[in-house]
């Protein structure tokens, strides 16, 4: 009687082994099906975005990557849930066009163009930037966008910076986009280079509404220069609250 009992528990328990390693050997499989589907996501976005913002022309390589990286960081934090992002390159001189706004859920590019740099960031090459108040430099870092507007440079819109010590005081330094007539063409010909601003991001008044209407209402804006501030801290993103 008593080896029987033996043999009765040994087989429940060769059973019990025996369904608990194809529980766990399936549920291994799945895991790791699942992060090879989620790697291969990554993968592929990290390959359509680099292919769309290299359609952007002006652009540097290493600021595309440091874009890229911003906002890959910033989207896991839930902003940018309509795929538009726009890219700023300081490290072009002002006549080109150092300002890319890309869809990546469209896979379109939808803007590139002309954009000043604060009048004390420098002219041609911009060299100095600057969070603080009244300095009339650009800020580097990451923004997102608000709302548009009406206001002294006609059609406006309010952006937010999301990297504190970087472009934190971009709402209090009133910087926006808005239009110039002193950034285009005519005036590149004329002194070989396009006219600064205060501090914010201004474009070419001919086509400012098209690209306000492009990115207004919580997409991102990324605006790069190789300053060791900015490669240090572009991933101390703020919180998303909204």
């Amino acid at each position: 009687m008593t080896q029987q009992k033996l043999l009765r528990n040994a087989l429940i328990f060769c059973f019990a082994f025996f369904f608990t390693s194809i529980v766990f050997a399936q549920s291994s499989l799945q895991l790791q099906h699942h992060n090879q589907g989620q790697h291969a996501q990554k993968k592929n976005f990290y390959y359509h975005f680099m292919s769309l913002a290299h359609r952007c022309g002006d652009l540097s390589n290493l600021a595309i990557n440091i874009s890229y990286q911003a906002y890959r960081d910033a989207r896991r934090l839930g902003y940018d849930k309509k795929q538009v992002y726009s890219m700023v390159d300081f490290t072009r001189p002002s006549f080109k066009k150092r300002i890319c706004t890309i869809d990546l859920a469209n896979n379109k590019v939808l803007y590139r163009g002309l954009v000043a740099n604060g009048i004390k960031s420098g002219l041609i090459h911009t060299r100095y930037f600057s969070n603080k108040m009244n300095s009339y430099e650009s800020s580097l870092g990451l923004y997102t966008t608000g709302k548009t507007y009406y206001g002294h440079f006609g059609y406006a819109l309010r952006i937010h910076g999301l990297n504190k010590g970087l472009d934190s005081n971009a709402a209090r330094r009133h910087v926006i986009v808005h239009g110039s007539k002193y950034v285009n063409n005519i005036t590149i010909k004329e002194y070989g280079e396009i006219g600064p601003s205060g501090g914010c991001f201004a474009l070419n008044k001919q086509f400012t509404r098209r690209e306000i209407n492009f990115i207004k209402g919580g997409t991102l804006i990324f605006a790069y220069y190789p300053k060791q501030k900015l490669l240090r801290d572009y991933t101390n993103i703020k919180p998303n609250v909204g």
